[in-house]
């Protein structure tokens, strides 16, 4: 029956689309219906920031060093196999990498495994209002990749909708939502805040038979030792090239060497949030395209003995 099946909610968009920021007002929503819930954070680096940002959730797995589409598809169908045997969780959320495609993510849960334990998922889908405004300068593969995200979806979260110059624009990019995904529900956020609850949709979406995957994309993660110059920070970070889409981690400047920084950047606006006091390590990865490794370990280096 139906009802004695496990709903699986995935959250997918593009890196730094805001897909953290929004389960951080979306997870209570979900706790308030549903007992029994877990979260699977796919992080494509090394270095899980969002588990530590979303640490109010009792059930939590993390899956790295991939992508839960591809490289990581069949350890994400094991995953949520034991969460459901060994946990008896009644919803499962997945929030995908930024580079993850939602269409190979729905096929894997007809994996045989799975596929009589599981609802047949809904996809939520985080973009950024700019994102949709800029798309035709981005790479063929980025656009395709996004647009395939938005097809996917039964829910599209317009995020940083404030970003946007003015009303034309807004209405622009919700035109453009709806030219690629016409029977999802579209909704125009601010920091990922929500001003309803999303009922859980999982109807049939018309998709392509196959996807063409996704970009070839790099990260790269590095610890510092301490508290670092924030001027010379901000001046690295308005300095990265435009193939680097996202960098994000924990950091500290010398200036308030005890205060820890949720530090965000998705181009071309970086943001920096003190948290206090934290035990996390002090690291940050970047992800993008055609990283030189080599110059940007150099320029940390240097931010973190000058």
């Amino acid at each position: 029956m139906l009802n004695n099946k496990t709903k699986v909610t995935i959250v997918n968009g593009f890196l730094g689309s805001g897909k953290t920021t929004f389960l951080s007002n979306y997870m209570p929503q979900i706790l308030k219906n549903d007992e029994k819930v877990a979260l699977i954070v796919n992080e494509f680096g090394n270095f899980d920031m969002d588990s530590e940002l979303l640490n109010h959730i009792d059930t939590k797995v993390s899956l790295m060093h991939g992508c839960v589409c591809c490289d990581l598809q069949t350890e994400l169908v094991s995953t949520i196999h034991h969460l459901i045997i060994h946990n008896q969780v009644e919803h499962i959320v997945i929030e995908a990498t930024g580079i993850a495609n939602s269409i190979d993510m729905l096929m894997a849960c007809e994996d045989p495994i799975i596929s009589q334990r599981v609802q047949s998922p809904q996809v939520i889908t985080i973009v950024s209002a700019s994102d949709i405004c800029r798309k035709a300068s981005f790479s063929q593969a980025k656009q395709q990749l996004i647009e395939d995200q938005m097809r996917a979806s039964h829910h599209i979260i317009i995020n940083k909708i404030d970003l946007l110059d003015n009303a034309e624009q807004q209405t622009e990019a919700v035109k453009a939502a709806q030219k690629y995904a016409p029977h999802s529900q579209i909704i125009s956020t601010s920091y990922g805040q929500l001003s309803q609850v999303l009922s859980y949709d999982n109807t049939t979406q018309k998709m392509p038979a196959q996807t063409t995957g996704h970009p070839t994309f790099q990260s790269m993660t590095y610890t510092f030792q301490g508290p670092i110059a924030q001027d010379a920070f901000i001046e690295f970070i308005l300095k990265l090239p435009e193939t680097i889409h996202r960098a994000k981690g924990f950091i500290r400047f010398r200036a308030e060497p005890q205060e820890t920084i949720v530090f965000q950047f998705a181009q071309p606006v970086p943001s920096l949030e003190k948290i206090g006091e934290s035990d996390v390590p002090l690291s940050i990865v970047l992800i993008g395209e055609h990283l030189d490794k080599a110059q940007l370990r150099n320029q940390l280096d240097m931010l973190q003995f000058s």
